[in-house]
């Protein structure tokens, strides 16, 4: 499979991500990159994200963290440090991924286009961070997954 996934530290997540937790996180909140320059930023993909999640599931409050825009490999799928609250089930979190996957790329594009995704998923004493870089046909099993595998694998 083409990712990982492992336990982070509630305090140690600032420290690896350069950036704390939100104090008023979202059932989805969309976090920028921090470059080395210091700058905070996302793809075109965090917005289109946030919007197509917005208008699909109009109960699912999503927060987004500022950051400024920046174009990336336009045959790939850039997805955001996307971290889940406590309030939505992994198995709806995967089905909305997949859905705005193939929404978005349609059925044939879904084996030859690569998503690169980071998650971290909170639980009471730390977060379970993931990172998936792979073919979009994937992504919903490889998130389906991590609640059976909160260690590293």
């Amino acid at each position: 499979m083409p990712g990982s996934t492992r336990r982070v530290d509630l305090n140690d997540f600032v420290k690896e991500y350069g950036q704390p937790l939100p104090e008023n996180p979202g059932d989805i909140t969309i976090l920028p990159t921090r470059d080395d320059a210091d700058e905070l930023w996302f793809t075109q993909d965090a917005v289109d994200f946030r919007k197509w999640v917005q208008q699909e599931y109009p109960d699912v409050r999503v927060v987004q963290i500022d950051g400024s825009m920046r174009a990336l490999h336009a045959h790939e799928v850039w997805l955001p440090l996307l971290m889940l609250g406590k309030t939505l089930g992994l198995d709806i979190f995967s089905h909305m991924l997949s859905e705005y996957l193939l929404q978005r790329l349609g059925k044939r594009h879904l084996e030859e286009t690569i998503v690169h995704a980071k998650f971290a998923i909170e639980d009471d004493t730390a977060l379970i961070t993931a990172e998936f870089d792979g073919p979009a046909s994937g992504l919903e099993g490889f998130v389906r997954e991590l609640r059976r595998s909160p260690n590293e694998s």
